[in-house]
């Protein structure tokens, strides 16, 4: 055969179309009882099978690629020629198990395509042959997204919202900006009853504020800040999840309180943390942990029973999520699939305990998951496989 190597197995070539044939007349519901017959066989015949045959099969996976492969079936009569332009075919003397599966997979790709589906990027093959990546599809990022609830307990959905004037407050002006941002304008100095509003990010969101005082804040994913629509007489938020905060210097103190920790400033850089315990790292002036512990920049204090500070090797990692980034510095595996489940809105499975090898990783917020999981798995001893909206960490 002109364009394949000749210690290919024709024989494998010809029972691995057989097979993409089959499963694209599984999927147009026309098997026979036979054919039925022949595709469970070959399911049966290994778990790598029945893994593939999942994948390709796999409604949601069928769904998001509708959306780019609206023309593919014009192509089906190519699909033969396109087969010999996939297949990078710099073998090993012998072929291998693994090879040679991959050359059955891209055929049932190629002709599953033309029944009206493909799923890209099905693994990562590192130079050995060995599977580094293992998913049917791949995780898009979060983005900015977010909910406003005002003084009357209204909830107002900012992602798709247009930009300008979102609600008239009692006491100030809520508008949003092209930077996707909510900003607050004082109308009346005299208010007395001051109205609460709570801005709320889902798992997958992030936004951003400035404050009555001019006090910008960053929420990740998974958080929520209440505030009041005025700062008058005391400066006084409440946070969940992670905020950074880069407070507007004044004689009124700032006050942050956060699952029973009050955090007081002036005019400082900071981020708090309190998805599990409370963490504050200061990066710029200080502040007063419950009213007795001070923290200097490059330090960072964790609040439990007790709380207790110590400067950070690396405390631009604990920030880098503001500024669009993830990063890794010697961090276990658990914390960083934590970030990665809130951030890509994914559940996260452990096949066994975690191991104790900590990574060094870095990625942009932006891309998609499997970006930072290569990444991860070039130290070799964690794997990672995607399935929907599933991650499951393998040894």
């Amino acid at each position: 055969m002109n364009g394949y190597p000749s210690n290919m197995n024709e024989d494998d070539l010809r029972n691995a179309w057989r097979t993409a044939a089959l499963i694209a007349r599984f999927l147009r519901k026309e098997l026979s009882t036979e054919e039925e017959e022949e595709l469970n066989a070959w399911k049966n015949k290994s778990e790598r099978n029945r893994l593939l045959f999942e994948e390709l099969t796999n409604e949601k996976n069928i769904e998001n690629a509708r959306q780019w492969i609206t023309n593919l079936e014009k192509e089906k009569i190519k699909s033969l020629e396109s087969l010999k332009e996939k297949i990078p075919f710099t073998a090993p003397r012998k072929t291998s198990r693994t090879f040679r599966w991959m050359i059955a997979a891209a055929v049932l790709l190629v002709v599953v395509a033309g029944a009206g589906i493909f799923i890209k990027n099905r693994s990562v093959i590192d130079k050995s042959g060995q599977e580094l990546l293992i998913k049917a599809g791949d995780v898009a990022p979060g983005g900015n997204k977010a909910v406003l609830q005002v003084s009357d307990g209204s909830i107002i959905a900012l992602t798709d919202l247009q930009n300008g004037i979102v609600r008239n407050e009692p006491g100030a002006v809520i508008s949003k900006r092209a930077d996707g941002e909510i900003r607050y304008e004082y109308t009346d100095s005299d208010l007395t009853d001051i109205p609460f509003n709570t801005l709320t990010t889902p798992i997958g969101g992030q936004y951003q504020i400035i404050l009555p005082d001019g006090t910008k804040a960053w929420l990740n994913a998974s958080s929520s800040l209440k505030y009041p629509v005025s700062f008058k007489n005391k400066r006084s938020v409440e946070v969940t999840g992670e905020v950074y905060f880069e407070v507007t210097k004044d004689k009124i103190p700032f006050i942050v309180h956060v699952k029973g920790t009050k955090i007081e400033v002036l005019g400082t850089h900071f981020n708090v943390n309190a998805y599990h315990l409370v963490k504050t790292t200061l990066f710029e002036g200080s502040v007063r942990i419950d009213d007795n512990k001070l923290l200097k920049p490059g330090e960072q204090a964790t609040t439990d029973k007790e709380t207790g500070i110590v400067k950070l090797e690396y405390p631009a990692d604990i920030v880098a999520w503001k500024n669009g980034y993830f990063r890794f510095t010697h961090e276990n595996i658990k914390e960083i699939m934590d970030q990665l489940g809130r951030w890509y809105s994914i559940d996260v499975v452990f096949e066994s305990n975690p191991t104790q090898t900590t990574f060094t990783a870095t990625a942009k917020r932006n891309e998609n998951i499997s970006t930072i999981l290569k990444n991860i798995e070039q130290d070799g001893s964690i794997h990672f496989k995607i399935e929907g909206e599933k991650i499951t960490v393998m040894p």
